[in-house]
């Protein structure tokens, strides 16, 4: 790409002194007209000036191609890379942000670029461009976070982290604008009219029901039937919620028809095998 810029740089600057050139040659043809007298075919200054006018207007339609030849191939080449960039425009923005966490961090666009270039320096080569745009990727996310962590209290590196990653999902539409906000702001406005009731208000507080309902509402290509869920497999939510690391374990799920047989099945064993126990226990 740089070289590519280079030579469309060059043509460019070219491009400009042909056209003052021939502007130049244009206001001494129309002088050397309004001054000639007799056959304009003898007149060899006027010859000369014309030859040399086409001469130009030639080179310079020559150039005009190998200019739009350029921006073609700098245009498939930036839109090769267009990732990384975006990468790096999330980066900086989740930089700038850091001032609201706390008015001490304040880091420079010229701070951000200088470490930008650098990262592009460190990342290992590959002539093949997406393994090239991955050595790339991994180089500034780690690099920045890295150098910007060092300017950072302890408590704050791992919101840090979180904004970094939240913003990607953003950018990528995994979090919507909704899910985003009633994470930060709650339920706010949201009509509660059509709300399921709370199935257990002794262990679900009505907040957290009405976030529920805001979750069911808010991500619904995700969570439409969270509501019903929660209500059906009522013990399984608790017992997640109860657990001592409930994020490191799957979601409850709704159990199949023959899981819920065999539960059954399995409690009738259970009843019948604490029954018998306690007749042993009276016979004796």
């Amino acid at each position: 790409i740089p070289s590519t810029l280079e030579k469309r740089t060059e043509l460019m600057l070219q491009l400009a002194d042909d056209k003052r050139t021939l502007k130049e040659l244009e206001d001494r043809i129309l002088r050397l007209l309004s001054e000639s007298s007799g056959n304009i075919l003898d007149d060899e200054v006027l010859i000369s000036t014309l030859s040399e006018s086409k001469g130009i207007s030639t080179a310079v339609n020559i150039r005009v191609k190998e200019s739009e030849i350029a921006a073609v191939d700098i245009d498939v080449a930036c839109k090769e890379y267009t990732q990384v960039a975006t990468t790096g425009s999330i980066l900086y923005f989740v930089i700038a942000d850091l001032a609201n966490i706390n008015p001490m961090y304040q880091f420079s666009l010229i701070y951000y670029v200088r470490i930008f270039n650098k990262c592009i320096d460190m990342a290992e080569q590959s002539e093949e461009v997406d393994i090239r745009m991955q050595y790339l990727e991994a180089s500034i996310m780690r690099n920045i976070f890295l150098n910007v962590c060092r300017g950072l209290f302890e408590d704050n590196k791992l919101i840090f982290s979180f904004i970094i990653a939240t913003s990607f999902q953003r950018h990528r539409k995994e979090i919507n604008a909704g899910e985003w906000n009633l994470m930060l702001r709650g339920i706010g406005l949201l009509d509660l009219s059509q709300r399921p009731p709370n199935p257990d208000p002794n262990f679900f507080s009505e907040k957290m029901w009405d976030f529920v309902y805001g979750i069911q509402c808010y991500s619904p290509q995700l969570c439409s039937d969270l509501c019903a869920h929660m209500t059906g497999c009522t013990d399984e939510w608790k017992d997640w919620v109860n657990a001592p690391k409930p994020h490191l374990l799957p979601l409850p799920r709704k159990p199949t028809e023959n899981e819920e047989e065999d539960k059954e099945a399995k409690e009738a064993k259970e009843a019948k095998e604490a029954k018998e126990a306690k007749e042993d226990k009276e016979d004796k």
